[in-house]
Order: structure tokens, then C-alpha cells, then sequence
């Protein structure tokens, strides 16, 4: 596994480094089927880990032992260029790595919308990305989930929207508002035990579990309320909410239909 990921890497990072690129439906060098190879590798490995830091690691060796060789020409003007900075190559390289992760979980049938909340946020672990998308599979099929879905949506389009911080407890006065705060004190612990080991169907469980807690703080509060103390109050509650459920996805991504 690691020789297989080692010639991938070095495939992708040359291949990159020296503007290579697949564009449209070409791809001579099979870049494509690299990057799908290094994703199968890594996840059969379970490796646990940023994309962006191991494909930095791999072009800082790439330019080690390929500076001032002779037939390495293209890469010395890369670097020279730009192109084949280290950050900068990295995190193309993890882009494109993870548009061939995108594109197989559909093939296994996952919808498009489903992956894209999934990968939306700033987490490159392969492994962690799977693991949410494996427990979302057992959640999107019922016939609960469009509801989830609205009420998870009108949550985070607070923090668009919200003006105030996220709440302390100790401010909050009524009891839907402390009701939710200790709920989602809950799932945030949840939701950290899931990042840490991968239990991501225990997580959604109780993510899910939210969703009454939630309908009744919209059911019995104002949210804008004209009195800007009161309003900051009941706002930051669901920034803090809203907080929660953009560690786990991008719950607007997802279509409802």
C-alpha cells in the first residue's frame, strides 16, 4: 500500500508540477485513475490524514531529488513559474483527488447533492468522509428526512443572516432557548467522539434527534424579536446550533426533493 500510494503520488505531483492537467474528457497520463487509485489505497489503508498536507509532503520530496537533474527541466521552470508551489500544488492536487472521490460515491450510488454537503467543509480525511457519508446513506432514504432536512436548513440560514454571537448559557432566560442549548451540548459531544473515532451513525442519530427541540424553539420564540438584546439572545442559540450542524455537513447542499 504504501509503494502504491508512493508511485500515485509521484505520478500526480510530476505530472502537475510540470502543467499536465486532464481537461475536458482527455487524460493521457490517466491522472484520473491516479487519483482514484491513491483514494482506494488510503481509505483501504485507513489512513487518517489531510489530502492537502500529504500531497505537500509529496511535492517537497518530488523537488529534492528532482532539482537540477537532468530531463526534469519542466519542473525547475514549474517552480520557477509558480505552478508547482508546494501549498498551491497541494491543494489542487487534493481538489482534483477529491472530484474523483465525488465522482465514485455516485457511481455507488450516493446522490451528488448528498456528497457535495458532505465534502463542503474544510475536512480532507478520506477516511472521516466515507464514515459520514456510509451513516447519511442509513438517514436519507426515510421519509422523515425532507422535514429534517427544513428545519436543519431555516437553522443554518442563521448564520447568513445572524448579527449576534453564539449564545452563553448563562444568558439564555427562556426555556426553549436553555432547552436547546443542553440538547446541543449533547450532540456536540457526539459529533466530537464521531471525529475522533469515526462513529458517525451514533452522531447523526443524535443530530437528527435535534429536530423536535428545534421546531419548538421556532414554535414558541420570535427569533427577530424587535428588542435588539432579546433578538441577539435567541439568534446567537441558533448560531451555536447552527455551528453544530456545519461540523457535520452543509445541510442547504442537500436537495429535498
Amino acid at each position: 500500500r504504501a509503494l502504491a500510494a508512493a508511485e500515485r503520488l509521484d505520478v500526480l505531483v510530476g505530472c502537475f508540477g510540470v502543467g499536465l492537467e486532464p481537461k475536458g474528457g482527455g487524460d493521457p497520463q490517466g491522472l484520473r485513475r491516479a487519483a482514484l487509485g491513491l483514494v482506494h489505497t488510503l481509505l483501504a489503508a485507513s489512513w487518517r490524514g489531510d489530502l492537502d498536507g500529504l500531497f505537500q509532503a509529496a511535492v517537497g520530496v518530488y523537488h529534492q531529488h528532482a532539482t537540477g537533474r537532468p530531463g526534469f527541466e519542466g519542473w525547475t521552470a514549474g517552480v520557477e513559474g509558480g505552478s508547482a508551489d508546494p501549498a498551491g500544488l497541494g491543494s489542487r492536487l487534493a481538489v482534483f483527488t477529491l472530484a474523483r472521490f465525488k465522482a465514485w460515491q455516485v457511481d455507488l450510488g450516493r446522490s451528488a447533492d448528498l456528497v457535495d454537503a458532505v465534502l463542503a467543509g474544510s475536512n480532507r480525511d478520506l477516511v472521516d468522509l466515507a464514515a459520514r457519508l456510509d451513516a447519511f446513506a442509513g438517514f436519507a432514504g426515510t421519509g422523515s428526512f425532507a422535514t429534517i432536512l427544513q428545519t436543519f436548513k431555516r437553522v443554518m440560514n442563521i448564520l447568513d443572516q445572524a448579527e449576534a454571537a453564539e449564545a452563553d448559557r448563562a444568558s439564555l432566560v427562556e426555556p426553549q432557548a436553555l432547552d436547546l442549548f443542553d440538547a446541543a451540548t449533547g450532540v456536540g459531544s457526539a459529533i466530537d467522539r464521531a471525529e475522533r473515532d469515526g462513529s458517525w451513525s451514533e452522531a447523526l442519530t443524535a443530530v437528527v434527534g435535534l429536530t423536535p427541540t428545534i421546531q419548538a424553539f421556532f414554535d414558541g420564540l420570535l427569533v427577530n424579536d424587535p428588542d435588539p438584546v432579546v433578538r441577539a439572545r435567541r439568534q446567537g442559540t441558533l448560531v451555536r446550533v447552527a455551528t453544530l450542524l456545519a461540523r457535520v455537513a452543509d445541510f442547504r447542499r442537500i436537495s429535498t426533493r
